[in-house]
């Protein structure tokens, strides 16, 4: 598809919020209070569970207000309910997605503290083990940190990750994809339209940010939006969604 696409799925989206702004208002804010919540106080005490945590419930809220763009196109009045029925569909495997996309990071992070704390290791598990392990992630830390200074490289992994999420929540709602194969079938559609794919991530990025100038509260508009569009390039790029049972 062309890049213009992009621009059409955002037009979508728009014209999605405005033709019932209070529900998608209530729903925006429950998912941002939420979010906030677990940012707060859930990630940064949980060292491996915090990390996962964040991914898994965007992906599920993804998931729920996804249903519930569906349920308007088919010409129904939103209810706040119909967010929680959304989320309640194939929550497993929408939930698994967030796990498979945290992982590579959770590893990162926790590779690096323990690197860090060696001396725990050898106090923990004895000298000749514990000095042994804590080598070898010294040694990874090490790789990572040469990894790291290649912002290249990241950046390639980084974009990788936000492909195979992207559209894995529209395919596990409404096509019913397992886990694996929505991540594999997004990577591979973005990057078929990688021009389309780009634009419209370009076009998020810059109106999250203008969302966040006045005190965050744009925000409760750019969610409904984003999800409208990102309805809409499903049913652009895989053809109509079947409703599964």
């Amino acid at each position: 598809m062309s890049a213009a696409h992009a621009l059409q799925w955002l037009a979508c989206g728009w014209r999605m919020f405005v033709a019932q702004p209070v529900q998608w208002l209530l729903m925006s804010l429950t998912a941002f209070v939420v979010m906030a919540i677990i940012s707060m106080f859930i990630v940064p005490f949980l060292p491996i569970l915090g990390p996962m945590a964040a991914p898994v419930m965007f992906v599920l809220l993804t998931g729920g207000m996804l249903r519930v763009a569906e349920r308007q196109a088919a010409g129904e009045t939103l209810q706040f309910r119909h967010l929680l029925e959304g989320m309640s569909r194939h929550t497993a495997n929408l939930a698994l997605v967030g796990v498979l996309f945290s992982i590579p990071l959770v590893l990162l992070h926790l590779t690096i503290m323990l690197a860090m704390g060696g001396g725990l290791l050898v106090g923990v598990l004895g000298v000749a083990l514990g000095s042994a392990l804590s080598g070898v992630l010294s040694w990874l830390a090490t790789l990572l940190s040469t990894i790291l200074a290649g912002g290249a490289i990241v950046l390639v992994l980084w974009l990788l990750l936000i492909l195979t999420l992207i559209f894995s929540p529209a395919l596990i709602m409404y096509r019913g994809l397992s886990p694996l194969d929505a991540m594999g079938v997004s990577l591979h559609a973005s990057a078929r339209n990688f021009g389309p794919i780009l634009l419209f991530g370009l076009c998020i990025y810059a109106l999250f940010v203008l969302a966040m100038a006045p005190l965050g509260l744009g925000v409760l508009i750019f969610i409904p939006v984003s999800v409208g569009a990102l309805r809409q390039a499903h049913h652009d790029l895989f053809a109509e969604a079947t409703e599964p049972a």
